[in-house]
Protein backbone atom coordinates (compact mmCIF):
# COMPACT_ATOMS: atom_id res chain seq x y z
CA UNK A 1 0.00 0.00 0.00
CA UNK A 2 1.44 3.38 -1.42
CA UNK A 3 0.28 6.40 1.19
CA UNK A 4 0.84 9.59 -0.30
CA UNK A 5 0.89 13.45 0.35
CA UNK A 6 1.51 16.45 -1.76
CA UNK A 7 3.37 19.06 -1.03
CA UNK A 8 4.39 22.18 -3.19
CA UNK A 9 2.18 20.88 -5.93
CA UNK A 10 4.72 18.57 -7.36
CA UNK A 11 6.34 16.78 -4.82
CA UNK A 12 4.84 13.51 -3.14
CA UNK A 13 6.12 11.85 -0.23
CA UNK A 14 5.29 8.26 0.39
CA UNK A 15 5.59 4.95 1.47
CA UNK A 16 6.99 2.64 -1.01
CA UNK A 17 8.20 -1.29 -1.37
CA UNK A 18 11.47 -1.29 -1.36
CA UNK A 19 11.62 -4.02 -3.47
CA UNK A 20 10.12 -2.69 -6.24
CA UNK A 21 12.69 0.52 -6.70
CA UNK A 22 15.67 -0.71 -5.61
CA UNK A 23 17.35 -0.55 -8.62
CA UNK A 24 15.96 2.73 -9.45
CA UNK A 25 17.49 4.02 -6.00
CA UNK A 26 20.98 2.19 -6.64
CA UNK A 27 22.66 5.43 -7.93
CA UNK A 28 21.35 7.30 -5.08
CA UNK A 29 22.27 5.28 -2.73
CA UNK A 30 25.92 5.49 -3.95
CA UNK A 31 25.43 9.69 -4.28
CA UNK A 32 24.61 9.11 -0.25
CA UNK A 33 27.58 6.90 0.64
CA UNK A 34 30.29 9.16 -1.03
CA UNK A 35 28.54 12.51 0.13
CA UNK A 36 27.99 10.84 4.01
CA UNK A 37 29.97 7.84 3.67
CA UNK A 38 32.27 6.86 7.48
CA UNK A 39 34.59 4.09 5.78
CA UNK A 40 37.40 4.83 3.05
CA UNK A 41 36.57 1.70 0.92
CA UNK A 42 34.41 0.99 -1.77
CA UNK A 43 30.62 1.17 -2.01
CA UNK A 44 29.59 -2.25 -1.50
CA UNK A 45 25.85 -2.94 -0.23
CA UNK A 46 24.22 -6.32 0.93
CA UNK A 47 21.26 -5.47 -1.02
CA UNK A 48 19.74 -9.14 -0.28
CA UNK A 49 20.01 -7.99 3.08
CA UNK A 50 17.88 -5.38 2.74
CA UNK A 51 15.19 -7.32 0.58
CA UNK A 52 15.40 -9.84 2.97
CA UNK A 53 14.49 -7.68 5.38
CA UNK A 54 11.80 -5.58 3.42
CA UNK A 55 9.70 -9.46 2.67
CA UNK A 56 9.97 -9.81 7.24
CA UNK A 57 8.67 -6.75 7.80
CA UNK A 58 11.36 -5.65 8.88
CA UNK A 59 11.68 -2.40 7.20
CA UNK A 60 9.84 1.06 6.54
CA UNK A 61 10.93 2.83 3.53
CA UNK A 62 9.77 6.02 2.02
CA UNK A 63 10.48 8.42 -0.81
CA UNK A 64 10.25 12.03 -2.20
CA UNK A 65 8.80 11.82 -5.79
CA UNK A 66 9.54 14.56 -8.02
CA UNK A 67 7.10 14.06 -10.52
CA UNK A 68 7.99 10.55 -11.30
CA UNK A 69 11.95 10.70 -10.21
CA UNK A 70 12.87 9.96 -6.97
CA UNK A 71 14.61 12.52 -5.44
CA UNK A 72 15.47 11.53 -1.96
CA UNK A 73 14.36 8.36 0.57
CA UNK A 74 14.50 6.93 3.93
CA UNK A 75 15.14 3.61 5.22
CA UNK A 76 13.98 2.40 8.84
CA UNK A 77 14.85 -1.28 10.33
CA UNK A 78 12.24 -1.83 12.59
CA UNK A 79 12.20 -4.18 15.23
CA UNK A 80 11.25 -4.74 19.16
CA UNK A 81 13.95 -3.39 21.60
CA UNK A 82 15.96 -6.42 22.85
CA UNK A 83 16.15 -4.97 26.19
CA UNK A 84 12.75 -3.26 26.43
CA UNK A 85 10.61 -5.73 24.35
CA UNK A 86 7.52 -4.08 24.30
CA UNK A 87 9.06 -1.22 22.83
CA UNK A 88 8.76 -1.28 19.03
CA UNK A 89 11.60 1.03 17.20
CA UNK A 90 12.50 2.49 14.12
CA UNK A 91 16.43 2.28 13.34
CA UNK A 92 17.36 5.40 10.65
CA UNK A 93 19.16 3.71 8.50
CA UNK A 94 19.17 6.02 5.55
CA UNK A 95 18.34 9.05 4.61
CA UNK A 96 18.76 11.26 1.63
CA UNK A 97 18.09 14.32 -0.04
CA UNK A 98 19.03 15.25 -3.54
CA UNK A 99 20.94 18.31 -3.04
CA UNK A 100 18.93 20.71 -5.57
CA UNK A 101 15.99 18.98 -3.13
CA UNK A 102 16.99 19.94 0.30
CA UNK A 103 14.60 22.69 1.08
CA UNK A 104 11.97 20.30 1.69
CA UNK A 105 13.84 18.52 4.38
CA UNK A 106 12.59 18.93 6.95
CA UNK A 107 9.44 18.26 5.84
CA UNK A 108 9.94 14.93 4.79
CA UNK A 109 11.53 13.93 7.65
CA UNK A 110 8.46 15.05 9.81
CA UNK A 111 6.50 12.67 7.00
CA UNK A 112 7.98 9.89 7.74
CA UNK A 113 8.15 10.40 12.12
CA UNK A 114 3.90 10.60 11.13
CA UNK A 115 4.28 7.68 9.59
CA UNK A 116 6.03 5.36 11.71
CA UNK A 117 3.77 6.46 14.68
CA UNK A 118 0.59 5.66 12.44
CA UNK A 119 2.34 2.88 11.79
CA UNK A 120 2.60 2.01 16.15
CA UNK A 121 5.94 2.82 16.64
CA UNK A 122 6.90 3.39 19.66
CA UNK A 123 10.40 5.40 19.43
CA UNK A 124 12.98 6.53 16.19
CA UNK A 125 16.19 6.38 16.73
CA UNK A 126 17.99 8.63 13.85
CA UNK A 127 22.04 9.53 13.40
CA UNK A 128 23.52 12.89 12.19
CA UNK A 129 26.66 12.51 10.58
CA UNK A 130 29.53 14.75 11.01
CA UNK A 131 29.87 15.15 7.28
CA UNK A 132 26.49 16.37 7.22
CA UNK A 133 25.61 17.57 10.96
CA UNK A 134 21.53 17.76 10.24
CA UNK A 135 21.16 17.55 14.20
CA UNK A 136 19.17 21.38 14.61
CA UNK A 137 16.20 19.93 12.14
CA UNK A 138 15.92 16.87 14.56
CA UNK A 139 15.96 19.01 17.67
CA UNK A 140 13.17 20.73 16.20
CA UNK A 141 11.47 17.69 15.68
CA UNK A 142 11.54 17.12 19.22
CA UNK A 143 14.55 14.25 19.04
CA UNK A 144 16.59 14.53 21.95
CA UNK A 145 20.48 13.91 21.71
CA UNK A 146 21.00 10.11 23.66
CA UNK A 147 24.29 9.05 22.81
CA UNK A 148 27.27 9.85 20.49
CA UNK A 149 28.81 7.06 18.25
CA UNK A 150 32.42 6.63 17.84
CA UNK A 151 34.07 4.09 15.02
CA UNK A 152 37.29 2.43 15.26
CA UNK A 153 38.80 0.60 11.50
CA UNK A 154 41.37 -2.28 12.14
Amino acid sequence: MIQTITFLGDYRFQVESLPEVIEELKPMFAENHSETGIYDMPFNPDYDRFLDLAKANGLEFMTIRLEEKVVGYALFFIDYQIYQKDVLTAVQSLTYIDPGHRGIGYKFIKFCDDILEAFGIDSVWRQASEKKDISPIYKRLGYRLVEKTYLKEF
